[in-house]
Parts: C-alpha cells; structure tokens; sequence
C-alpha cells in the first residue's frame, strides 16, 4: 500500500514510550521502527511505581511527554493501576495498552479489550499484530501532536498581538507588527504598507533595517503586491535571488541579490496592506516555516492594521479641507506641534511657509465662484507636487495655504519658496472653464528654532512674514526677522 507507506513518511519524529517485557518490546520496536526517524525509548516490565531509571533513562514528572505510550497489560488490575499512574505523569498523553497473543482477539476468553477500554486506554492491539495496528496509532498521535503545536503557537501569537489590538495609533501598530514578526521570523529588512484609500497604490507605513529611506513612499497597486510580487488572489510570495532596486536594505555593499517574503494583509478577503520581509543574499533564502508563521502572525496583524487605519483615515477626513482635500488648519496646528517636539528631540529645525495668493477676489469678482473653487484646487496640486511626500500643505483658509518643509533650513526653505513663487506665476489657470488667466503669491517664511519656540508663535511669524512681502508689491518672498 503505497499511499500508506508515504503518509508514514510523513510522521517521523513522534516520540513513543514503551513499557513491556523485554521479550515483547522487542516486537514492538520492530514494528515502531517502520516509520522513519520515529524515537522510542523502551522501559523494562514491570515499571516501578515512579518509572524509574533505567538502562540509562529516567522518567519523572518533569520529563518531556512521549506522544504515545505502548502499555504491556496482564490482567484487568495491572490495566487499572499502569494507566492511573501514566495518567498522573502524563495525563495529555495518547495512551494504547497491549498483550501477548495472536489471532483475532475479539470473543476471545481471556481478552483484555474490555480491561484496556474500561482503564481508559485509547485503544488495544495483540503484540503479534503490532506491526499491523500500531502505524495507525502513531498516525493519530502525530496529527495530534501537530494540532496541539499549532494551537499553542496561535495562543502564543493572540497573546503576542493582544496588548496592540486595543490600539489606534497606526505608527504603533506598524512598529509593534514588525517587532512581533521579527520575533519568529529572521530578517535584515521589514517594509509595511497600506492600500491607499484610492485602491491603487501602496502607501508606505513603516520601514525597518534600511540604510535610506526608500525612493517613493507609494507604489501602484493593481491587486498585486510591490513589484508584481504576489498574484491577486492574496497568496503568500517567496522570491529567493531577485534584484531588490527600490530599496536599500543595511548592508555596507549596498543592494544586491536578496530573498524577498512577500504576504498581502487581508481582512474578510480584501486586501488591505502588505508585508514584505528581505534578507540579503549572505543571510539564506526563505523556506516554508517561515512563509507558514508569517502568515499566521498576519491574521491577528491584520485586524490590528485595519482598525488603526480605519481610525487614522476617519481622523484625517475630520483634518482634511473638503475643497482641495490638503490638510487642514486644525491638522497644520497638531503637525508642527510635532515637528517641534521631534526637532527638539534630534536637535534639527524646519521650515514653516505662508502663502497667500495675491488679487484672488478678482477670480471669483469675474469668473464666478465656482471656477475660483477650481482654482484654489488646481493652486493645492501644484503645492503638493513642488514639495517633497514628508512635507505637509494645508489650506489655511480661503487663498491661504501653508507648507511646513521637514528637515529643512532658512536658505533651503527661502529656495523652496521661490521655485513654488516662480512655478505658480509661470502656471496658466483656467478653473476648469473656458477662461485663461495667471495669479501670483506672497510668501512669508519662519524657521523653527531661530525664529519662533513654539508653533502659535512660528505660524504668526511666517503669517507676518507673508504680510511683508505683500507690503513690497506682492509676488515675492520674505523670511521673518
């Protein structure tokens, strides 16, 4: 039967613990040894009441549980007292009772099938017949002992993930997924991303072990991971030996040929993310227990990332200006709040830039207000593109907008300003209407720390800033005393 014979391929490494006879446990090793790389250990008959040493083993209370025990029983009162005292060493345990004989047992006088089944053993077999009974016994245990290591595995992972399930924060979230997968799974390198509200393109959450931060922190999404990595019906992706080009992982060569683990987060079938996992050549290719544990770890990751998504992106409608969809004022306010915290932190400075666009009540006095809607958002377009992704644009308010550059000097910040200065009066607006007309601004700069501690007083500086450029007959820059 060969389909038998390859299912016991497939169950090695069970551990089975046998207490007969010498005479019998012979047999029973025999036909215990037919499934490969199976472990027995063989304990003399009669056991003593502790199952002491022997031939060098000893097994107590401590010991690491077999998955099957092989029981030699006599009579109804050695089947009551074997399997009380193995209950009490290891109660979890599959436990199959034996005896001498050969032939068809059932009805037989003198049979032990009602002792063994009465005494609570898991099942009976003749020692002659062993051979015959005992694979399927060592079957079950296997399967068993499979169930058990996953299921602790995935209490293991519920409790991991627990602490975080409680949380919004997406950062948070982010950081403590990647941590948690780290944990189980070896890697030089994480990247995280979220599905964008659009559904097409992958927005970058966090990135763990690279050198610099990726060249975009979107990539377009068609249902396919990064890179046409993973097909569209949400499977698991191993790529050992690609060129990883969009990234830098650590490595003082720089990028090279690395493996790739690629797993799309999924919620009820939808995908909302994706995880990807990189070693560099030198640190081996991924197998199978590690796409199987991501995996696992993603279903609780899953949730966890969607609920702190879905609170983010419900926070940032509540930000967000419903014309030109920047952020808005109130969001500006928390940004640079955290700006300056973070600046103080690293000891850096950034930029905050007002602009207001000059002669706008024209537009609206001859055009209407609907093509000076459309204006103002073609102006938030053509802010968003001139900045960098970890820059901000907000509408201020009417024809205000604000831009707060990250990372950034008075000199680089004044640079910035007049490159937008110059795009913006080079641009031909139309309001989405058959007119053509040009607009200029004024922009007013204000760095933090040299010009303000604290982000009410940086935002009045760029504003009186702003003010004194319109002073000078509009269309130019200024940078605050």
């Amino acid at each position: 039967m060969p389909e038998i014979e390859s299912e016991l391929g497939r169950i090695g490494g069970t551990r089975v613990t046998v207490f007969a006879t010498e005479e019998s446990s012979r047999v029973l090793v025999s036909a215990l040894n037919v499934v490969p790389a199976t472990e027995v250990c063989f304990l003399p008959w009669p056991p003593a009441r502790s199952f002491g040493s022997a031939a060098g083993s000893e097994v107590t209370e401590t010991a690491k549980a077999p998955d099957l025990v092989v029981c030699e029983i006599g009579d109804m009162r050695q089947a009551l007292d074997c399997r009380r005292e193995l209950g009490r060493i290891w109660p979890d345990t599959l436990v199959v009772s034996c005896e001498k004989g050969s032939g068809t047992f059932e009805g037989r006088p003198g049979s032990l099938v009602s002792a063994s089944r009465d005494a609570g053993y898991y099942g009976h077999v003749l020692i002659d017949e062993a051979a015959l009974h005992l694979p399927f016994f060592l079957r079950y245990a296997a399967q068993r002992r499979q169930t058990e290591m996953r299921l602790e595995r995935m209490e293991r992972v519920l409790n991991a993930f627990s602490h975080i399930l409680i949380s919004l924060d997406l950062q948070r979230v982010a950081a403590e997924v990647i941590a948690e997968c780290s944990r189980w799974v070896r890697a030089d390198a994480w990247l995280l991303y979220e599905v964008a509200e659009d559904g097409r393109s992958l927005e970058l959450i966090l990135a763990e072990g690279m050198r610099v931060r990726p060249h975009s922190l979107k990539l377009a999404f068609d249902g396919f991971t990064p890179g046409n990595a993973a097909p569209p019906d949400g499977e698991t992706t191993v790529i050992n030996q690609v060129e990883v080009g969009r990234v830098e992982v650590t490595d003082d060569r720089g990028p090279a040929r690395s493996h790739v683990l690629c797993l799309p987060l999924t919620v009820e079938d939808e995908v909302i993310g994706v995880i990807e996992a990189i070693r560099h050549e030198s640190s081996g290719s991924f197998e199978k227990p590690d796409e199987q544990i991501l995996r696992e770890l993603s279903r609780i990751a899953s949730i966890a990332l969607n609920n702190a998504m879905r609170y983010e992106r419900a926070e940032r409608r509540y930000m967000q200006d419903d014309l030109t969809h920047l952020y808005n004022s109130r969001y500006l306010r928390q940004f640079i709040d955290r700006e300056i915290k973070r600046a103080r932190r690293y000891e850096s400075r950034f930029a905050v830039v007002f602009i207001d666009v000059d002669g706008f009540k024209g537009v609206n006095d001859h055009y209407g207000h609907r093509v000076g809607s459309q204006t103002l958002c073609e102006i938030a377009g053509l802010l968003t593109e001139a900045v960098r992704e970890t820059d901000v644009v907000a509408r201020y308010g009417g024809d205000e907008f604000t831009i707060v550059l990250t990372e950034t000097s008075a000199a680089q910040a004044l640079a910035t300003a007049e490159r937008i200065r110059h795009r913006l009066a080079e641009k031909v607006f139309s309001g989405g209407s058959e007119y053509s007309f040009s607009l200029t601004a004024s922009f007013g700069v204000a760095v933090f720390p040299e010009h303000a501690q604290n982000g009410a007083d940086l935002l009045e500086k760029a504003d009186l800033a702003m003010y004194e450029a319109k002073a000078a007959n509009k269309n130019n820059v200024k940078l605050s005393s």
